[in-house]
């Protein structure tokens, strides 16, 4: 789990938590994702796919918002 904040030079990102099936604990290699995730940030893609996640998923939510309020407004029940 991850999140990404900041624009420009104060962009950052935060890893919540990173986890490990018990068989490949104790082998380094959170250690080694984590320095794989790291140099793979710094790449201006990985920027601008994260600016088009955000903007998509605000869109998605406002989009399900008004189809709930729609639904609930007209009574329908279903929607095929």
């Amino acid at each position: 789990m991850n999140k990404v904040e900041g624009a420009g030079e104060s962009w950052h990102g935060h890893v919540t938590a990173l986890t490990v099936a018990p068989e490949y604990r104790r082998m380094g290699l959170a250690q080694i994702f984590m320095d794989y995730l790291e140099t793979v940030s710094d790449r201006s893609v990985i920027r601008i796919l994260s600016a088009f996640c955000k903007r998509f998923f605000r869109f998605l939510d406002c989009f399900l918002l008004f189809l709930f309020r729609f639904v609930t407004c007209t009574g329908i029940n279903a929607i095929l």
